[in-house]
């Protein structure tokens, strides 16, 4: 996915054990920031939880991979049904 220019991610952020929503927006927007001047979109901003889906360029998920704030990134790719 990379190869295309950019690659969809789940990106998970390290808050405290109990942050309250407040907190985790102030995470978010405080990663976003660290972002500035890269490529990336956010996809789905999950509300409540210190998660963000997005669609990022290589030098993004760079940046996000040396982050203190980002606890795990992971590919975000379409799974089949479980049966």
């Amino acid at each position: 996915a990379i190869e295309s220019g950019s690659v969809r991610l789940i990106v998970r952020l390290k808050v405290d054990e109990g942050a309250n929503a407040g907190e985790i927006a102030n995470a978010k927007q405080a990663l976003l920031s660290e972002l500035t001047g890269t490529r990336y979109r956010v996809e789905r901003d999950l509300v409540g939880l210190p998660t963000l889906a997005l669609e990022a360029s290589a030098e993004t998920l760079r940046i996000l991979a040396a982050s203190p704030r980002v606890e795990r990134v992971t590919e975000d790719r379409p799974r089949r049904p479980q049966r």
